[in-house]
């Protein structure tokens, strides 16, 4: 991660993208391809940087299904997990926001990337204003979820409880 907190794959994908001005789609099969064939780190970063700007509003919840399978098969560390989470969910989420209790599934995983997911895509939630509004996850969703992984081996999991 850059300096500033940005991957530092995003001005190479925007460039990219610009450029050809691919469809969500295509950038989905870019990203995948991508994801599939990565051997580095910056790789699978990348992956998430050509696909982030086109989830707001371009899919429907059943990309939540590709987003865990990508967690469960191409991602193995914190930082691409919290990357994903805060560049690809949390957009994907602010223009869904009840879509977020579908991931409570995610605390049964056998990945601790997407055990982790199931936290750590709430944070930017967890009080934020949305749109003029002010949008409150449900206590629920929350405690439920942190309840779930708080006897998790995995330190990562740990972590996005507020454990270790």
């Amino acid at each position: 991660m850059s300096g500033h907190g940005l991957s530092p794959g995003r001005p190479i994908a925007d460039a990219f993208l610009q450029e050809r001005g691919l469809s969500p789609e295509d950038r989905l099969a870019v990203t995948e391809e991508l994801l599939a064939q990565a051997t580095h780190h910056e790789e699978v970063l990348l992956g998430f940087a050509v696909v982030r700007k086109a989830v707001g509003r371009s899919f429907d919840e059943s990309l939540l299904d590709r987003l865990r399978y990508w967690l469960e098969h191409f991602v193995w560390n914190w930082a691409q997990c919290d990357d994903l989470c805060l560049t690809v969910l949390y957009p994907f989420f602010l223009t869904r926001t009840p879509a977020l209790t579908r991931i409570q599934h995610w605390t049964g995983s056998r990945s601790p990337w997407c055990r982790r997911a199931a936290n750590v895509a709430l944070v930017k939630f967890v009080s934020r204003k949305i749109r003029s509004s002010r949008y409150m996850l449900p206590r629920e969703l929350i405690l439920g979820n942190a309840h779930r992984l708080l006897a998790d081996p995995e330190p990562y999991v740990q972590k996005s409880v507020g454990g270790c």
